[in-house]
């Protein structure tokens, strides 16, 4: 019989001691790629932020620009409706002067028109 202990254990240990560096080699492996999908990760959102806070700011332009130019818009339709209601008041005025005038002849030929007429006065 031979004895089968004898040169085992030591190519057990070495077996051991060879597996226990690939394990560590991965384990290294392993935690290099983990911080660098990590590193991947933190800058991929970084940037995602940037270009959110740089649409957002030209968004917030873009809707300041549309609102200054439909308050021009109001502001010159304001102002033309203004001028027009001026105008229809200075026509209004216009008649109701010419209105008062005629009117006011007429009262006073009714009322002082016989006085008018009467020849001994």
């Amino acid at each position: 019989m031979t004895d089968a202990t004898g040169p085992q254990p030591a190519a057990s240990v070495e077996a051991l001691k060879h597996l226990k560096a690939i394990e560590t080699e991965w384990e290294e492996r392993l935690a290099r790629a983990r911080d660098e999908a990590a590193k991947r990760l933190q800058r991929a959102r970084d940037e995602a932020e940037a270009a959110v806070a740089t649409a957002r700011s030209e968004v917030d332009k873009g809707r300041e620009a549309l609102l200054t130019s439909a308050r021009a818009t109001a502001q010159q339709e304001a102002d033309r409706i203004v001028a027009d209601g001026r105008a229809g008041a200075e026509k209004i005025a216009k008649s109701a002067k010419a209105t008062t005038t005629a009117v006011r002849a007429k009262v006073l030929d009714a009322v002082l028109g016989e006085f008018r007429d009467t020849p001994g006065k």
